[in-house]
């Protein structure tokens, strides 16, 4: 849902396309899952799942991460729903834009340029700062940087538990990798509404326990959020 939702809510024009077969297809494969005993609503505990979902915050949260949660853990793309088999998903943590009735226009350009330059990605993006969730360099000479020291290294020390420490080994192979899936991320995830959120979630369960067809459950959904986004 949150990957597909500028599809199936555009919140500026007040419609919403809940009725379509992409939304139900969703719906039908989900319950497929649990159908078919991939995922259970037994499994406590990230040791109990068979995949965790991750956002990386950063270029060594790509590696460290997986290991957080098993020994061989390993990443891999989200599935794309749009039918498209490239790009990656993204998201920001704030985003930027210039006053459209502004009088100091040019002003406010140099600033973002200044906070995309090089002196600043490299500033705020170091790697050699623990803190997580850093994010990854906009500035492609910052980043191409921060990748050749990475490889260069071939290792480093994350906190994988409290206080505990393991080596993670960085191959060239893992770097081209993670440069690959950068380059191909071109899909924002949008900013979703979590009042629509809550009523896809709550009518769903009448679908997922037998009581409504999806089609049901989906025109139910449809009609609720259209009146909120009309009010």
């Amino acid at each position: 849902m949150e990957d597909n939702y500028s599809a199936l809510v555009d919140e500026v024009n007040r419609k919403a396309d809940f009725e379509s077969g992409a939304f139900t297809g969703m719906l039908q494969r989900v319950k497929t899952l649990f159908d078919e005993n991939v995922f259970t609503e037994q499994n406590e505990g990230v040791e109990g799942y068979f995949s965790y979902r991750a956002q990386i915050g950063s270029l060594k949260d790509y590696f460290s991460f997986p290991v957080q949660y098993h020994e061989k853990g390993k990443l891999y793309q989200r599935p794309v729903p749009d039918g498209n088999r490239t790009g990656a998903y993204f998201s920001t943590f704030y985003d930027l834009g210039i006053y459209d009735k502004s009088p100091v226009k040019p002003e406010a350009w140099d600033f973002i340029k200044f906070l995309l330059s090089e002196e600043m990605q490299e500033l705020t993006n170091t790697q050699d700062r623990d803190e997580s969730y850093l994010g990854f360099p906009m500035n492609k000479a910052v980043l191409e940087r921060q990748l050749n020291r990475l490889q260069q290294d071939g290792k480093f020390e994350a906190e994988v538990e409290s206080q505990k420490f393991k080596t993670i080994k960085v191959s060239e192979a893992d770097i081209q990798v993670l440069k690959q899936t950068i380059s191909s991320a071109n899909k924002l995830r949008s900013k979703k509404s979590s009042k629509i959120e809550d009523v896809i979630t709550e009518e769903s369960k009448a679908f997922f326990t037998g009581q409504k067809t999806a089609e049901a459950v989906a025109k139910l959904i449809q009609n609720k959020v259209t009146t909120y986004l009309n009010e």
